[in-house]
Formats: C-alpha cells, sequence, structure tokens
C-alpha cells in the first residue's frame, strides 16, 4: 500500500507573500554585505541603502505577482480527491520512484487562515505605531520651549547646524518633567527635544556631544527615513526578515550619528560617556506609556555596541570620516536592480515548493495497466460541476467509483502515464468534476516533483509544470 501521507503545505512560488520574503532575504544580505565594505558614514544616502530591504520587496511583489496569497492545499491520492468532489483541484502531482509513479492531487485554495493571521499581526502593528504618534504629539504639545537660562544650548545648536550644514537652525524643546532624554523629531519642522534632568546629569562637552548626535540625525533625515521604513515593516509584520533589516537601519543609524557626531566635536569619549548616563536616566523611569511613545522616534538602541564603537573610533581603529554619496547612491541602484530582477525571477516561475509527511512507498501497490478498462466511457455532453447526467444510474455510478483508475493505492508505470491521464479526464465530468479543474489556473497540470530533501519524517518536494 501506498504511504498516504498528507501534503502539509505548499506553496506557490508566484504569490505575493512568496516574493516579499524572498526579495527581503536577497536585499537584506545584499546591504549588510556592502555596508560593511563601505562602512563609513553617508548621510541620507546610506539611510536609503538600508531602508531598501523594507521598500523593494513591496514594490516588487505590486509589479510582479500573479496572486496575493500563496496557494495552500493537501495531498490526496487522485482517486479520492475526485471521489470527494473537491471544490477545486489546484494541480496534478507524480510521485516517482524511477520505474513506478504514483498519481496524487493537491486539493484546497488561498489560505484564508493565513490572511487572517498576517492582516491581524499588520493591523496591531499599525494600531501600535497610530497609538504612539498620537501620544507623541501629546507629548510635543506638552514640551516649553528652552528659557533664557539655556542660551548656551541654543548657540551650542546653532553652531553645530551650520557645521553640519542644515539649512536652518532646528527648535530647541526642553522635555515635559518625567520624561529623560534627547531626541530628533520632525519632518517639515525639525525639533530637538531634551529634558532638564540630563541638563543637569551632563557637562557641557558632554552636552555637545550629545546634541551634536541630534543634529547629526537632522542632517541625514533620519527622522523621515525611519518613519517610513517603520511603516513598511508594519504593513508587512508577518515578514520576520522585515524585522531584521528594520534592526538592522536603526542600530545603522544610531552608529552614524555617532560617527558624526564624534568627527564634528572631536571627542568620541565624551559622547560615550553622555550615553552611558542618558541609558542610566532612562532606565529609571517610570513613564511605560511615553516612553512607548518616543521608542517609535529612538527605539532603544544597543548601549554597548555603541559605546564600543566610540571607544574605537576614540583609539583610532575606525575611521569617521564620511564618504561621498556617490558610492552610496550606486550601491543602492545595484540593490534595487538585484531585488527586482530576483522578484521577476521568482514570480515567474511555474513552480511550488510542498512538505510531504514521510515518503510514499509505492512497493506492493496495484499497477494500473490500460488493459484493466473493461469498456471505454461513453462521450457525454457538457455537465455542470456537481451535477451527474440523468443517464447515469446509482449502479453505475457505484462501479465508476469503484473502479481501478480510483483506487487509493494505485500506481502507474511511466510509460502509462499519458493513457491514465487522458482517462481521469474522460471520467471528471461523470463525478461532477469538469476536466478544466483538473490544471492550475488555466495551465497544464504538475508533472513530476523534484525531490530537495528527504528524510525518513518527511520529504520537501519542488513541483515544477510540465
Amino acid at each position: 500500500m501506498s504511504d498516504q501521507s498528507p501534503t502539509i503545505l505548499s506553496v506557490e512560488v508566484g504569490s505575493a507573500w512568496v516574493v516579499i520574503l524572498a526579495v527581503s532575504l536577497i536585499t537584506l544580505i545584499a546591504t549588510v554585505v556592502i555596508r560593511r565594505l563601505i562602512s563609513r558614514p553617508g548621510g541620507f544616502s546610506s539611510g536609503l541603502l538600508l531602508a531598501l530591504p523594507l521598500v523593494l520587496p513591496v514594490l516588487a511583489a505590486l509589479i510582479y505577482q500573479h496572486a496575493v496569497l500563496p496557494e495552500v492545499a493537501v495531498l490526496k491520492p487522485i482517486g479520492a480527491a475526485l471521489r470527494d468532489k473537491p471544490r477545486e483541484l489546484l494541480h496534478l502531482l507524480l510521485l516517482s520512484d524511477g520505474s513506478v509513479a504514483t498519481p496524487y492531487a493537491f486539493t484546497g485554495e488561498a489560505g484564508l487562515w493565513i490572511l487572517l493571521v498576517g492582516a491581524s499581526v499588520s493591523s496591531f502593528m499599525l494600531i501600535r505605531r497610530l497609538a504612539g504618534s498620537l501620544v507623541l504629539h501629546r507629548l510635543l504639545r506638552r514640551c516649553s520651549p528652552i528659557d533664557g537660562g539655556h542660551s548656551r544650548i541654543l548657540s551650542s545648536v546653532a553652531a553645530l547646524a551650520r557645521q553640519a550644514g542644515l539649512k536652518k537652525t532646528p527648535e530647541v524643546l526642553m522635555l515635559p518633567p518625567g520624561v529623560s532624554g534627547a531626541f530628533a523629531t520632525g519632518v517639515r519642522h525639525n525639533r530637538i527635544l531634551i529634558s532638564a534632568d540630563l541638563v543637569e546629569a551632563l557637562d557641557h562637552r558632554e552636552l555637545d556631544a550629545i546634541l551634536a548626535h541630534e543634529v547629526a540625525h537632522l542632517d541625514s533625515r533620519d527622522v523621515p527615513v525611519v518613519f517610513v521604513a517603520g511603516l513598511l515593516r508594519d504593513v508587512v509584520a508577518w515578514n520576520p526578515i522585515a524585522h531584521v533589516a528594520w534592526r538592522r537601519l536603526l542600530i545603522d543609524r544610531e552608529l552614524e550619528a555617532d560617527r558624526r557626531a564624534a568627527l564634528m566635536t572631536g571627542d568620541p569619549l565624551c559622547l560615550a560617556s553622555g550615553l552611558v548616563k542618558i541609558y542610566r536616566l532612562v532606565k529609571g523611569q517610570r513613564n511605560f506609556t511615553q516612553k512607548a511613545a518616543l521608542a517609535l522616534v529612538r527605539p532603544e538602541g544597543r548601549i554597548k555596541q555603541r559605546v564600543t564603537h566610540l571607544l574605537a573610533l576614540a583609539d583610532g581603529r575606525v575611521s569617521a570620516g564620511p564618504v561621498g554619496r556617490g558610492a552610496y547612491l550606486c550601491a543602492a541602484l545595484v540593490v534595487a536592480i538585484l531585488g527586482l530582477q530576483a522578484g521577476a525571477h521568482i514570480a515567474s516561475r511555474d513552480s511550488a515548493y510542498a512538505i510531504v509527511l514521510g515518503r510514499p512507498d509505492t512497493a506492493g501497490d496495484s499497477v494500473w495497466h490500460p488493459s484493466t478498462e473493461i469498456k471505454p466511457l461513453p462521450e457525454l455532453p457538457h455537465v455542470k460541476k456537481g451535477e451527474l447526467p440523468r443517464s447515469l444510474r446509482p449502479s453505475k455510478l457505484d462501479r465508476l467509483l469503484r473502479s481501478t483508475e480510483l483506487r487509493a493505492d494505485l500506481t502507474l508505470k511511466q510509460k502509462d502515464v499519458e493513457r491514465y491521464f487522458r482517462r481521469l479526464y474522460k471520467m471528471s465530468p461523470l463525478l461532477g468534476v469538469q476536466p478544466a479543474t483538473l490544471q492550475w489556473n488555466g495551465r497544464a497540470g504538475f508533472g513530476e516533483a523534484t525531490p530537495l530533501l528527504q528524510q525518513p519524517s518527511f520529504s520537501v518536494y519542488r513541483l515544477d509544470a510540465s
């Protein structure tokens, strides 16, 4: 008897979700490699490069996808699939050991449960972002302008803005009591938010270094880049690679702002000590709602990694000098071409992948031969799906359902495959299944499966169109 273990999941390669996953992985690897090769600050250009793994997958899916959701199907022996008259037959499959083949059918449809899970995760992330944005706007309304007692802060920010090349000096606001830290915000109007307890805790050099860090964020336009990238991450929140790309972008933006701040002030050690003091203040903060809102502006960075990086700058082991925008723009163009080409290639593949529990064992099965046909089936007029001809009596239907072609343990010799499937096409109207449903999206049914991985408990197959 055949091992009739079901396929847990079969995925059509051309679906939007598969394209997004594949392009995300390819572009993330490419950007990480290129970023390490060009290990210097690049301003907005380097931020654009690191955001590509979040932008390109969605763009490629919109351009190339054949279906929104992957096709999710269950593997059944073809006789059982025809007898059950499933709602949809996706494609045919032959699992072969070289001499004989076992015919199966994938039955099912695009998985609604996948859509529900994905939409639920994305909706949660988008609602979370909206709620955080509302809290952030309320927090901004509670901020107050810097008073005359902190005029040195205003003059320091103005000098740093001129040094960075900003056209307009950012507005500096004091955070309300209970909120600690320093943040850069704004898309049209650049603002730097700083807390009173931070001003008291830092000396002048440390405070200048922290302000230089925030000015570097504004000069690189990190605020809009991170916002758009985070929004795209939330849209495809079901994609784990998007979360990795998002974290890589955030860490890179923090490290680059540190390097540029060290270059502007010439004192990376003061920035390192200032970061440690900020970390202690924010860690002891108890206003969790406002901390969550500010996390949208500046998620908690890896303080150890940043301090270690600044110590390397102080020792001269890492260069803080910026690199021209041309190198990063060329790199972004290469990654964009690579990602779009990968999306086009994946979407054009008439193939699918399936995970099968167990391995089909054809030993001892009844082998179908053309000679087992008792008599040819009569040619019948067009029959609607789900209906049977009036001339087909219950006794004839019962005999048909018990025919050799519909046995679950059936195997075929390779030379008889074409005849067998012609026979099934003639039988399908009698069972209330249109012959066209034995094809997938109007294309020829899938042929033999190529084993990619075979273990005693499961196998992974690639299904190529015949």
